[in-house]
């Protein structure tokens, strides 16, 4: 009997292993993300760089509260232009957490916020799902097979 659980519980294993793997790589980004998009301040910044071989990135400065801060982010997400529209001297919105100024987005973080909430609580498990049945499949075909010669 414990046998016939073996394949599912490996595969459960299997699942949330890979699974929290994954999650554990893209959490910090999204709770990031989830502090600008719930409880982010705006002000104004200007693009200080294009960054073509960093996923088409963009440098900014902004200022809060006196003190002057740097970000880097993705452009064509939030209201900021695409990459190729966007120029050095360009003044963008930034988004920043008010409790740590530092940690800011330019644009409206909240699209972006929702990609991540996607992959982290879609995708991820629906492709970790696939693969885990795939696993769980196999290893009840091998089984099956070993006693099959077992019996002969």
């Amino acid at each position: 009997m414990a046998s016939r659980w073996r394949p599912l519980l490996l595969s459960l294993l299997a699942f949330l292993a890979v699974y929290a793997f994954f999650f554990q790589a893209a959490f910090g980004e999204w709770h990031d993300l989830s502090r600008l998009a719930h409880s982010g301040s705006r002000t104004e910044g200007v693009i200080t760089a294009k960054e073509p071989m960093n996923h088409a990135s963009i440098r900014y400065i902004y200022s809060v509260g006196g003190s002057t801060f740097a970000g880097i982010g993705p452009t064509g997400w939030g209201g900021v232009p695409d990459f190729e529209h966007t120029q050095i001297g360009d003044h963008v919105s930034v988004t920043y957490w008010p409790k740590r100024p530092s940690l800011s987005f330019p644009g409206d973080p909240y699209s972006m916020y929702q990609s991540w909430c996607g992959l982290l609580f879609l995708w991820l498990p629906l492709g970790n799902s696939i693969v885990a049945i795939g696993f769980f499949l196999r290893l009840r075909r091998k089984e099956a097979h070993a006693a099959s010669h077992a019996t002969i």
